[in-house]
């Protein structure tokens, strides 16, 4: 029998010659492909047009950091020349995503900062158990909602309008048992406006947690209507979305949009970024619908993202619009917060605040914010709140002169108090609570 080894030898050789060729064909035909692919994105990083910052209200203004900022902060909080006077604000949480609200307060622990269950702020020298206790026991609560300046922005836990309301009524209330005095509760929240405040509102309700009252601090983040073009009901709410997580790209669980990473990294190539921007062209302020209709016009977060740049120019060029809209805004909204408290039992006030831009004794607004793009737009619509409150439109109480009288400093920057600002407004809101 004739000894077959020598050609099964030979045609495994030439198999393993012929596999060894596909292998390297392959790896060359990925490798030139990844180098091309390599080679036109980072060409494509060189051409795509940088998002474009346009000079509006918010770029004219300063911001904590300067160095007259520093000054003033250490006058303002009485620090020694060693210690950092941006502690406060470096110590303030960030924001996080919430599975039923748009998003929260980070829990958070430092010097400065407690926040805690339910995104309270706590009172200095509060813990979990504490808090747990009174919102479960029978002590009258009153819920403090609002934005960056209810939470207390750059500011300690006993500097807050909540914090020194309670002292204000402790001092009325002296011959009350402690069990039995008004207690205010800081729920304030970075970013938040009326919107938010109410579903937090309702969030709470839902838990079963019962206040006395409920305080609600508002008017400068309802100011930014311009940063949407989306219908009243559809606006954006952008700190709803976490940066840098593509997780958010897919829903678990969900079977028509499984994830896909290779859908994630094309998204973030400049290659492809370059060709959408070659296929819509460059986008422009008057080309862009006014209250467009989510369930309609759809919705397109390319021109999400411009608007909330050029929300400054968007808004002058609609402003008598949007003074129409934030009317009803709050009108909308006042009347579901009356619903609520006469559904629930408690008391509601409604308070519009002071406004740091617009007041002539902030440092942090020089005299070319006055005159940059967004400046007329904010005032007006400010003014506009501030007559159909006068006018008995809108059931909210104007205290936005509250600062009027001040002889000190009034401003952390262009929107947040400092300590002596809220020890007024919490002077004001104890007379309205009264």
């Amino acid at each position: 029998m004739k000894d077959e080894s020598p050609v099964l030898v030979s045609r495994l050789a030439r198999t393993g010659q012929f596999l060894q060729r596909q292998i390297r064909d392959l790896i060359l035909i990925v490798g030139i492909t990844a180098i091309i692919f390599a080679l036109a994105n980072y060409v494509a990083y060189k051409i795509l047009p940088a998002p474009s910052l346009p000079y509006d209200v918010l770029a004219a203004v300063d911001w904590p950091g300067s160095p007259a900022s520093i000054d003033l902060y250490r006058k303002v909080f009485g620090l020694s020349p060693d210690e950092d006077a941006l502690a406060r604000f470096k110590a303030s949480p960030p924001m996080v995503m919430h599975p039923t609200l748009p998003f929260a307060t980070q829990s958070i622990e430092n010097r400065y900062f407690r926040v805690g269950l339910e995104g309270i702020r706590y009172e200095p020298g509060w813990d979990d158990a504490q808090v747990a206790a009174l919102l479960a026991g029978s002590r009258p609560l009153i819920f403090a909602l609002g934005g960056s300046t209810t939470l207390g922005h750059g500011l300690a836990g006993d500097e807050t309008w909540p914090n020194l309301l309670n002292r204000v009524i402790a001092q009325t209330a002296a011959n009350v048992p402690a069990p039995r005095q008004p207690l205010v509760i800081n729920f304030g929240a970075q970013a938040y406006d009326q919107r938010t405040e109410i579903e937090k509102l309702i969030y709470l309700l839902n838990k079963g947690y019962r206040p006395r009252a409920v305080l609600l601090l508002d008017g400068w983040n309802d100011l930014f209507f311009s940063r949407s073009n989306m219908r009243l009901v559809d606006k954006v709410i952008y700190h709803g979305f976490a940066r840098g997580r593509g997780e958010i790209a897919f829903t678990p669980g969900g079977l028509l949009n499984p994830l896909s990473y290779l859908d994630l990294v094309l998204e973030y190539s400049p290659l492809l970024q370059l060709i959408r921007h070659w296929q819509r062209g460059p986008q422009r302020v008057e080309h862009v619908k006014f209250d467009r209709d989510a369930f309609t016009d759809g919705f397109d977060f390319r021109e999400a993202d411009f608007m909330y740049r050029y929300w400054a120019l968007f808004g002058e060029q609609h402003r008598e619009r949007f003074k129409q809209e934030i009317v009803d805004y709050y009108r909308h909204n006042l009347k579901l917060l009356k619903a609520l408290a006469d559904s629930y039992g408690f008391a509601l006030h409604v308070f519009y605040q002071p406004n740091g831009l617009l007041d002539s004794t902030n440092p942090f607004v020089p005299a070319a914010a006055r005159t940059a793009p967004g400046y007329r737009y904010i005032s007006e619509l400010a003014a506009t709140v501030r007559a159909a409150i006068a006018h008995g439109d809108l059931a909210m109480s104007d205290i936005s002169n509250a600062l009027n009288d001040m002889a000190g400093q009034r401003y952390l920057d262009v929107a947040h108090y400092t300590p002596e600002a809220n020890r007024e407004l919490a002077r004001t809101i104890a007379r309205q609570l009264r």
